[in-house]
């Protein structure tokens, strides 16, 4: 049995991808509306790290979901704060 094609990797990244920009924006439309800032998003992702320590059997460790939500989070964030020295 062979693993995915090259373009199967492809579209699966695009889509992992488009999935994470979306979430990106409700995220940060959602906490702009409710009056939230960059420091309340960054609070947000503190939670959600908790959430996810050894929620995956397989696959990434713990230790990589943090830091992938670091990033995630903190380019919210960062957006966020621009839109408030604005």
């Amino acid at each position: 049995m062979s693993g995915p094609s090259p373009h199967e990797e492809a579209q699966l990244l695009a889509r992992i991808t488009v999935l994470e920009h979306v979430v990106a924006l409700m995220i940060r439309d959602s906490m702009i509306k409710s009056g939230q800032g960059a420091e309340d998003i960054l609070a947000f992702c503190e939670k959600v790290k908790a959430h996810l320590v050894n929620r995956t059997p397989t696959g990434a460790t713990s230790k990589q979901l943090k830091e992938a939500a670091d990033q995630f989070f903190t380019a919210i964030a960062s957006d966020v704060g621009s839109q408030d020295s604005q």
